[in-house]
């Protein structure tokens, strides 16, 4: 990576190149040549520069301060903006450290402004090459600048360490080297997170430098309970201790007895809901291929409709109904039997889709073999964030029933409280003959559901199977989870942090007319859809710099995707809203400054 590179300690004819690399490089401290002739002519043996072909395109300042003698304090780091993203600041540091005067070092420190993400993330993912961890303090505040205009600076410190010459993984941190090397290239979370996450509780999750996140992620909606829930933790600590059966296949155990039963009196009865329940494999796209299979064989026929932007999980079944076309290649797709019509929305606010389909439907010449089933996410999460409305919902409900079609509600993501209710075709008022269920309802274990009304329940015994259907541990957890909803105290708070998330993003909407951005969502699961190509994916980066975890939607990643606990709490639900609407100032700075220096034709620093 770094063949290219010379790096070397500056001498006292370098400082003026030096110094005009800052002087492109705010808000970096300027001073004067001066200044930058003395620190190559008496601090030289604890500045690094790096030069290529084209003359010296970074620098790093340092010194030992006299009353420390194993701290090494880095006072400046500069890359040049067309060689930033190349680790050239991380080698930098490196480079000094493995100088054998300077290995009584085993502190690290500098001094931050705390918007400042790069210099951030440089310093965290220094402490994990060294295998230790990072410290923040107060330090100066904005007074002791006196009548100099400058915001307040945090002192980070870093160690105690020992010198370890190991090469930083590209993703991140020391620790990722063996998931780099040894681990598929499929994986991707780690690669948009890039550290060692090791424990964490309730919406807050600690990698093993015990930095702290706050989770917008919440496992892909997985723990709308939170991390480690205690009414979770403590019944399956005592399940297990009592040697309760952790593998069942479908055998009856006192586990899924307790599940059903919960499950009929907590959840479906009171919404005088009637269905069967049955336990397929434990992912989500089982779910789906369960619901897919039994569909075509009530009804006889194979067809099933889908709509754009739809995603229903990975598997074969599964991935013909997925809309994304990232995920669908020839050769390992059937693209038989399916046909995808638009979604709510889908052509703007002036075509119902669902009379767009009818006419599908009634036209005998049209092409569309009659459907077995049509599914739907009533909020496309991967696809989006696309939120049907009820009337639509309705609509297409009674569209089903009109044409005799089984209608599959795909809850896996947004069911379990995550709209606001159990389940998320509540607000339409409908009741569909079909639905899955996965993600949340085991706690965080591997759980899904298939549920039908019983007249549709037409499987012979043993005629779908799989090795892991019945999660016990995961019928532990979710018959305590049910307890939240003995009330409507848990909708009524997902209503209430609802309409704090709406209320936020239209203010970062309504900030920043330059971005065009839309907002949209129901209960806990929002988007921020910004079409600018790649500004969401630096808004997520910028968001993890600063100790938040969120991911992306959409077809191009054009959505900022938030799924926090459904009982994080107020206070830190705000303090991440306040970090995302910083990094949103901070991305949109960074470009500014970028296209500025396009157009004005400098050299980009």
């Amino acid at each position: 990576m770094y063949d290219s590179f010379l790096f070397r300690h500056p001498r006292v004819e370098d400082g003026d190149a030096i110094w005009r690399l800052v002087k492109h490089s705010p808000p970096l401290d300027l001073n004067s040549r001066y200044s930058y002739l003395i620190l190559c002519k008496h601090f030289r043996e604890t500045c690094v520069i790096g030069e290529t072909d084209n003359g010296i395109v970074a620098f790093l300042s340092a010194y030992k301060p006299p009353e420390k003698s194993d701290v090494l304090f880095i006072w400046q780091v500069v890359v040049a903006r067309h060689q930033q993203g190349k680790g050239v600041a991380s080698a930098m540091v490196k480079y000094l450290l493995s100088e054998e005067y300077l290995k009584d070092v085993t502190y690290l420190e500098t001094s931050v402004t705390p918007p400042n993400r790069k210099s951030l993330a440089l310093f965290k993912s220094i402490a994990d090459y060294l295998n230790t961890t990072i410290e923040k303090q107060e330090f100066l505040k904005g007074e002791d600048f006196g009548a100099n205009e400058h915001p307040p600076e945090i002192l980070l410190r870093i160690g105690p360490f020992t010198h370890a010459p190991e090469e930083v993984s590209d993703e991140g941190s020391v620790g990722l080297k063996v998931f780099k090397e040894k681990e598929s290239e499929v994986r991707s979370y780690s690669r948009s997170f890039p550290t060692v996450f090791d424990h964490a509780r309730g919406s807050i999750i600690y990698d093993e430098s015990n930095n702290r996140y706050i989770d917008f992620f919440a496992g892909a909606g997985t723990l709308n309970y939170g991390h480690n829930n205690p009414l979770v933790t403590k019944a399956i600590i005592e399940y297990l201790q009592n040697d309760g059966i952790v593998h069942g296949l479908d055998k009856a155990t006192t586990s899924k007895r307790r599940f059903i039963e919960s499950f009929y009196s907590i959840i479906l009865e009171p919404r005088d809901l009637d269905y069967k329940i049955q336990f397929p494999g434990p992912t989500g796209t089982n779910a789906v291929e369960t619901a897919l299979k039994l569909a075509r064989m009530i009804k006889g026929t194979s067809n099933i409709i889908a709509f754009t932007n739809a995603f229903h999980g990975l598997t074969m079944g599964s991935l013909s109904i997925t809309g994304n076309d990232f995920y669908r290649d020839e050769s390992f797709i059937s693209r038989n039997n399916v046909a995808f019509m638009p979604y709510d929305g889908y052509f703007g606010d002036s075509i119902n889709t669902v009379d767009y389909l009818r006419k599908f439907l009634e036209d005998s010449s049209s092409g569309l073999d009659d459907p077995a089933a049509v599914i739907v996410e009533t909020v496309q999460g991967e696809g989006g964030v696309n939120v049907s409305s009820i009337e639509w919902l309705r609509q297409l409900s009674e569209l089903c029933h009109e044409f005799d079609i089984l209608l599959i509600v795909d809850d896996i993501q947004v069911g379990n409280g995550r709209t606001g209710r159990f389940f998320s075709f509540e607000h339409a008022g409908i009741t569909p003959d079909i639905v899955t269920l996965s993600k949340s309802i085991g706690g965080g274990l591997p759980l899904s559901l298939v549920l039908m009304k019983p007249e549709l329940d037409i499987w012979k015994p043993g005629e779908h199977t799989g090795t892991f259907r019945g999660n016990n541990l995961a019928f532990v957890a979710a018959t305590q989870l049910f307890n939240y909803w003995k009330t409507d105290e848990l909708t009524r708070e997902v209503n209430k942090k609802s309409s704090i998330v709406r209320k936020r993003l239209e203010t970062i909407r309504d900030r920043h007319p330059q971005l065009e951005a839309d907002v949209r969502g129901r209960g806990l699961i929002y988007g921020l859809d910004v079409l600018h190509r790649g500004f969401c994916g630096n808004l997520a980066k910028a968001a993890f710099d600063r100790n938040v975890i969120i991911e992306l939607a959409g077809a191009e990643d054009n959505v900022l995707k938030f799924l926090p606990s459904l009982i994080i709490e107020e206070e830190l639900l705000r303090e991440g809203l306040d970090i995302i609407e910083e990094s949103v100032e901070d991305v949109l700075k960074e470009e500014v400054l970028i296209h500025q220096t396009r157009t004005s034709g400098d050299v980009v620093l």
